[in-house]
């Protein structure tokens, strides 16, 4: 493309930063408003994107993978997120999943879960959010936010190390708010030493194993 001799330096580099953007755009694969794992080459959107009811990313390959608000297609009923060595949920990943039923991150290395990136606002068909198979996951202040349902049940299983910053549960509840189930493999109770759960949880255990170096 040519530029005339007379533009400024800042069109010039205007210009080129479009161009830079628009390559970006095509080498990641994602097209313009297009949700993020439909362009994934590890992530299967079925049936379609436009009608999209289960999203699983399997990305063995990959080292990190950030979901953000709109990264998931809306009408998504089950989403799993496996096999991924960093997983990240930024302010409001689930925030537009109106119809989401079954969450589910598995056998990462590490979980990053940061502040609102668990808000609940709409999420009224939500039951199911499976941690499993983590080696580090981080709840940061203020991770799981909004209006939870009581039908919800949430469970960490098989957590090498849990890092819960304070008020991490901080959601609002009509009565006890989501379900935290026992399980007969649970050998590490989730015990709140650092009011990490602000609001009423009817029953909370971590099931997982123990860190090393750990009694």
């Amino acid at each position: 493309m040519a530029i005339s001799r007379g533009e400024s330096p800042r069109s010039r580099w205007l210009l080129k930063l479009l161009i830079s953007l628009v390559l970006i755009g095509a080498v990641m694969g994602r097209p313009s408003g297009q949700p993020a794992v439909c362009g994934r080459s590890c992530c299967s959107v079925l049936p379609s994107c436009v009608d999209a009811k289960k999203v699983t990313c399997d990305c063995p390959h990959m080292d990190e993978m950030v979901l953000r608000r709109g990264d998931i297609p809306s009408t998504a009923q089950g989403v799993a997120i496996r096999n991924t060595r960093h997983v990240i949920l930024e302010e409001d990943a689930i925030g537009d999943l109106s119809s989401l039923v079954n969450l589910t991150v598995s056998d990462v290395g590490q979980l990053e879960i940061r502040r609102d990136g668990m808000a609940s606002h709409n999420q009224t068909r939500l039951r199911s959010v499976l941690f499993q198979s983590i080696q580090s996951l981080q709840a940061q202040s203020h991770s799981f936010t909004g209006i939870w349902q009581t039908e919800t049940a949430v469970r960490m299983q098989l957590i090498k190390e849990l890092h819960v910053m304070s008020n991490a549960f901080s959601y609002q509840a009509i009565e006890t708010g989501p379900r935290i189930p026992e399980s007969r493999h649970s050998n590490r109770p989730f015990t709140d030493r650092t009011g990490a759960c602000r609001a009423c949880i009817e029953r909370r255990t971590l099931i997982g194993r123990r860190s090393r170096g750990n009694p």
